[in-house]
């Protein structure tokens, strides 16, 4: 996993990497810019948003889209788009769930960022 991370830091230009955590917290920030590069200025996602409600399908382990977008209005989060933008993110094993951060170790990263 690590090379992998490795591997995808050099890709992104990134060379100052020491360390294992670094890699996965820069796994961490690739993952958000994608985000909002998808997003675009149209519709801003703060990154805490974006990580609280990642953190929490990981908590959860997984979930349905219709949970989701209920929970992403319950923590204040004015995106309607965000639940099946997620599902299509991180397809859970059938139609209409999402799946939380893969792997694991990216997970429990988030988990401890947002702690």
């Amino acid at each position: 996993l690590f090379i992998h991370l490795a591997a995808l830091a050099a890709l992104a230009g990134e060379t100052e990497h020491g360390n294992k955590e670094a890699l996965v917290l820069a796994q961490l920030n690739r993952e958000f810019s994608y985000w909002q590069r998808w997003f675009g200025t149209q519709e801003p996602l703060p990154s805490e948003d974006w990580a609280d409600v990642l953190a929490w399908v990981v908590l959860v382990g997984g979930v349905s889209v219709s949970d989701l977008r209920k929970a992403v209005t319950g923590m204040g989060i004015d995106m309607p788009r965000f639940a099946e933008v997620t599902a299509g993110f991180y397809p859970g094993p059938s139609k209409g769930l999402v799946a939380p951060l893969q792997p694991d170790l990216l997970a429990e990263a988030l988990i401890a960022q947002q702690l």
